[in-house]
Order: structure tokens, then C-alpha cells, then sequence
């Protein structure tokens, strides 16, 4: 198999949602069929790497989930299926990372990151 066809790694993946972060990206979006795409206060930009695929998409939804965390007060609860949980990921002193994965009509799997930087309260 030609190595450009091999899907997504992790480093590759936390590469671009890093490359996202320090460009000012509110959100990353990632589906099966085109290239990652950034959204900045109103425009969207696709990052240079080439269309994704599917198995692209289901590799990025197990990255995410490989470093999601359930918080701290739904952890310990017996009845967490009655409470929805937002699939959190963190990148430690560079963002938050939230993630809502939908799977289309067609069944391509679509991944949307929004991020969340830290606040220096320190600068006020």
C-alpha cells in the first residue's frame, strides 16, 4: 500500500489540531473526503494535507477517545448513562478540546473539535 494512503497517526493528528491552536482556530473539522478544515472567527481555511478518508475519520475518532476523560463528579456515579457527557479531551497547557462526532446518512464519520485555550488571568 502506497504510505500516503496509510491512515491518519496520532502524532500526525495533534500535529494539526496544534498547528490549529497556535493559528488562533476556533474549531477543527475533520471528514472523510476532504481535507481538515479550520474555522477562525468567521472564515474557514483547509489545512494543507490531503482528503481524508474513512478509515482517516474512524483512526481520528479513536485518538480522541484514547485521550477523552470523563469529570471528575460524573466519574463515581452509578447513573451516568442519564446525564450526556461531553467528550473531553485535554492538551496540557495548550487547550481543552471538545468533541461532538455524528455519523452522516452515508455513514462517513464527521469529527468537530472545538477548542479552548487557557486564560492568562494573570494579564488583567
Amino acid at each position: 500500500m502506497d504510505a500516503s494512503l496509510e491512515p491518519i497517526d496520532e502524532r500526525t493528528l495533534f500535529q494539526a489540531i496544534r498547528l490549529g491552536i497556535t493559528s488562533g482556530a476556533s474549531r477543527m473539522h475533520f471528514r472523510a473526503g476532504c481535507a481538515p478544515l479550520c474555522t477562525w472567527h468567521g472564515g474557514e481555511q483547509h489545512i494543507r494535507y490531503r482528503q481524508l478518508t474513512g478509515e482517516d475519520t474512524e483512526a481520528i475518532a479513536g485518538f480522541l477517545l484514547e485521550h477523552a476523560h470523563v469529570p471528575g463528579n460524573y466519574a463515581g456515579e452509578p447513573c451516568e448513562a442519564a446525564r450526556p457527557l461531553a467528550l473531553l479531551c485535554e492538551l496540557p497547557g495548550e487547550a481543552l478540546l471538545e468533541v461532538r462526532l455524528a455519523r452522516e446518512c452515508s455513514g462517513v464519520l464527521s469529527i468537530a473539535v472545538d477548542i479552548a485555550r487557557p486564560v492568562d488571568f494573570t494579564s488583567f
